[in-house]
């Protein structure tokens, strides 16, 4: 259990994606939100936020540049790196350049850039008190399993969450059970992947439904409904 003043809390943006489900030639990161950047937009909760010390954006190499010029007010920023070709090796480029005196590190998608200061406080707390903490959200749709086309069963909910970002966790624990995987895996789609195979748990912290994830143009306009109602 972690002292709350010798904690270091880095986040790493994780914003390399291609947008290829948006059919757009710009990318998710350049696509705007009621007039603000989805990059901008991720990043600013965790500037706002008086648990992060450190933030590193992991890039596509193409837009260093942009994500720079987005960026260059913002007072936490520690870093903007070039991402990989997988989630797990962009996700290791951001840890590898974190403050060595780092505690905890929030890993996040840029495209998830509706969540809260508030909530990003509640995951660092939760895994200052056991070792990691994810966002999730209760599943509300019965889960049907599938086999060529025809269902085969149906999957009982109790006990099944959906997880988002953030993903935070003891940053030495994390970066050791990077160290252990191959880098080029792609079927590590999230974070919370490495640090289970390493044998550690991960504690759930409900983050209910507005964290939505900008994936297609629809999404940016429910991205705007909601953010609307937030500044009534």
């Amino acid at each position: 259990i972690y002292k709350e003043e010798f904690i270091v809390v880095f986040a790493i943006i994780l914003a390399g994606g291609a947008g290829s489900r948006m059919n757009s030639a710009v990318t998710k990161q350049r696509m705007t939100v009621c007039g603000v950047s989805v990059i901008r937009r991720a990043v600013l909760p965790f500037e706002a936020c008086p648990d992060i010390d450190g933030i590193i954006v992991v890039s596509r190499e193409d837009e260093l540049e942009f994500v720079r010029a987005e960026l260059a007010d913002i007072t936490k920023l520690r870093g903007v790196v070039t991402g990989g070709r997988t989630r797990a090796e962009s996700s290791y480029n951001g840890l590898s350049v974190v403050d060595s005196g780092c505690s905890i590190v929030a890993i996040h998608d840029a495209a998830r850039c509706l969540i809260t200061s508030d909530d990003i406080t509640r995951l660092v707390k939760r895994a200052a008190e056991c070792g990691a903490a994810t966002a999730a959200t209760a599943l509300t749709d019965t889960v049907k399993r599938v086999r060529d086309g025809f269902v085969t069963e149906t999957v009982q909910r109790d006990g099944l969450v959906a997880v988002q970002t953030p993903q935070v966790f003891d940053f030495k624990r994390l970066f050791e059970a990077f160290s252990k995987i191959d880098l080029g895996d792609a079927s590590v789609t999230d974070d919370n992947m490495v640090y289970e195979r390493a044998g550690y748990s991960i504690a759930t912290v409900p983050i209910g439904s507005e964290n939505i994830k900008i994936t297609t143009p629809r999404d940016l306009l429910l991205a705007e409904l909601i953010i609307g109602e937030r500044e009534k």
